[in-house]
């Protein structure tokens, strides 16, 4: 008897570590958020620098702004005359000839694609991938050349967003970063005197060309997926 009684003490005591550990491994699993019935769970930031001190850094920082969707950390990469160039060609391109895409209209887009706003929903998951050992060169706009201060490069660009209904927007191509050091970029005296060092050792990113194109329909990815160029992206959450 003493022996049937110490087995199911055991078995208990067995089934209730389980049940424990199972509880400890729920506890960390992050909370989803629920949205038109959709279930998403968004990466969780992680502690980064304010400001980047090269420019390699500073494409990894706007990376991490966009996967993170963290609008503010996207914000302090922007230089205030920031420019975002249209794909050539791109059929939404005609729209901003005669005003270009501004810093203004940056942040807009970024904060409604990631917090929503006006008549859009956020998104759910971003995945933004440049480069991991871009090659920089010259600045090669009159004026722009000493390297000290400036830095160009085009670097491989994919992008997939999905949206609230489950829709996967695609974009591939390239991007062209043009970098400037804090020293010579234009920011407020509000925002430089928010540097947490010398504006001389931060960089910033003064204008972005997009070189993304449609993949074709024989090429596409299968639904629901649909291939689209960054600037239709931009227009769309703008």
């Amino acid at each position: 008897m003493n022996a049937v009684r110490g087995s199911r003490m055991l078995v208990h005591a067995t089934r209730a570590l389980a049940f424990a550990t199972a509880c400890a491994a729920l506890a960390l699993v992050p909370l989803a958020s629920c949205t038109k019935g959709t279930v998403f769970t968004r990466p969780a930031p992680v502690a980064a620098v304010l400001h980047a001190a090269s420019p390699s850094e500073l494409l990894r920082l706007v990376e991490h702004a966009w996967n993170t969707f963290d609008p503010d950390e996207y914000e302090r990469t922007l230089t205030d005359d920031f420019r975002f160039a249209f794909a050539a060609g791109d059929t939404v391109a005609h729209a901003w000839q005669n005003t270009p895409w501004s810093a203004v209209d940056e942040r807009v887009f970024f904060r409604h694609l990631t917090s929503g706003g006006d008549s859009t929903l956020p998104v759910t998951a971003i995945t933004l991938v440049t480069a991991q050992t871009p090659t920089f060169f010259p600045d090669p706009r009159a004026g722009h050349g000493d390297t000290r201060f400036r830095a160009m490069t085009r670097t491989p660009l994919t992008l997939d967003v999905t949206d609230v209904e489950g829709i996967q927007l695609n974009i591939t191509g390239y991007a062209v970063f043009y970098l400037v050091r804090g020293d010579s970029a234009t920011l407020s005296a509000e925002r430089r005197a928010g540097l947490e060092r010398p504006d001389s050792t931060c960089w910033f990113l003064e204008r972005w060309e997009d070189e993304t194109v449609p993949q074709s329909a024989r090429f596409a990815a299968p639904q629901p997926a649909r291939s689209t160029t960054l600037g239709q992206l931009k227009t769309l959450y703008r």
